[in-house]
């Protein structure tokens, strides 16, 4: 006579068999993605990193340049490792609050209202012409990550010092170059009329 087993000694069934596997195989998939998306994270920081050494040494390398006051290094573009390399520089005359270059005259007479502000509307007053001179230098770092486009970039800016003795020879005092008296010279106001503009280090 055959004796039936107790309930409490049951296998499992094929329906519970199937429902393990399919509870571990989404954890296991869970596991798998965020390691996965960890680590892709930690690839894109060092490749930033990476890149924004190179665009911090790009940039002391030309303000060295820049404050030679010789002539302005040429735009160019090199390729290093993952990573393109563009150096490129643009008219900074809106940087500074506009100019003559942008059709700013002298301030009204109504008392000043509407009267142009900023370096450059003040360059356009007091020494015009000077505004084309002041260039914005962008140095931008860009590389694909994946199927994904990413970069940064640094800015500074530079006076074309050489242009400008060159277009404006009265303005910069070169008396020897235009025949200019001393006096008439020192009436142009000299080359320190022109003051230095500042490096600015622009992290995006």
């Amino acid at each position: 006579m055959t004796i039936a087993a107790p309930a409490t000694q049951r296998g499992f069934t094929l329906l519970e068999v199937l429902a393990a596997a399919m509870i571990f195989t989404m954890v296991v998939t869970v596991l798998i993605g965020t390691s996965g998306a960890a680590v892709q994270m930690t690839r894109v920081t060092a490749s930033r990193l990476e890149a924004s050494l190179i665009a911090e040494t790009e940039l002391a390398r030309l303000d060295a340049i820049l404050n030679d006051r010789g002539p302005l290094p040429e735009a160019y573009e090199e390729t290093r490792d993952i990573y393109a390399i563009r150096v490129f520089s643009e008219p900074a005359i809106d940087d500074f609050g506009g100019g003559a270059s942008l059709g700013i005259g002298a301030p009204p007479a109504n008392g000043g209202v509407g009267a142009p502000s900023g370096i450059g509307a003040l360059l356009a007053l007091e020494a015009p012409g000077v505004d084309q001179f002041l260039l914005r230098y962008e140095i931008r770092v860009e590389w694909i990550d994946g199927a994904v486009p990413d970069s940064v970039s640094r800015t500074t800016y530079a006076f074309d010092w050489e242009g400008a003795r060159t277009a404006l020879p009265d303005l910069f005092g070169l008396a020897e170059d235009t025949g200019l008296s001393e006096e008439a010279a020192e009436a142009a106001g000299g080359s320190d009329r022109i003051p230095e503009l500042p490096s600015l280090g622009d992290p995006r």
